[in-house]
């Protein structure tokens, strides 16, 4: 969980795309473990292996990337919606929001909502992911 609480502070403290946070988060949440000295192991069968330098998914530039992520560590489906909107503050600062609301399968209870919000989309909509699996409270506009 520490990495996960330490991952969600770079992404809120990112102004826009980074090349490291994105290696860091498909390391995090990929299929391959770092080992080191060029070495992974992959989290679910044990294999090791050498392996050379791939860029990882841009999360922290592109919308589709950072969506990809989410629809692949989040449940999808009747009972989870997501939201993105631009918008603009008095002082006229343009920052995005994007909320991911998750609905209880029990009638009259209210859905848990999770809101990321940043200067850029993929970094608010990375703050709402971490957010939501971390079950960190919502942060506030940048």
């Amino acid at each position: 969980m520490s990495d996960l609480k330490a991952l969600i502070e770079r992404v809120r403290e990112a102004n826009g795309a980074d090349t490291m946070l994105d290696h860091d988060l498909e390391w995090h949440f990929g299929e391959w473990q770092n080992l080191g000295g060029w070495w992974r192991k992959h989290k679910v069968t044990g294999e090791e292996q050498r392996y050379s330098y791939a860029p990882a998914p841009a999360y922290t530039a592109s919308i589709d990337a950072a969506l990809a992520l989410v629809e692949r560590l989040t449940p999808i489906g009747p009972m989870v919606s997501h939201e993105l909107n631009h918008s603009l503050a008095r002082d006229g600062e343009e920052f995005w929001n994007f909320r991911i609301k998750t609905y209880s399968p029990d009638e009259g209870e209210e859905p848990e909502v999770r809101w990321g919000t940043a200067w850029t989309a993929p970094l608010a909509i990375l703050t709402a992911l971490l957010s939501t699996l971390t079950q960190d409270s919502p942060n506030v506009r940048p």
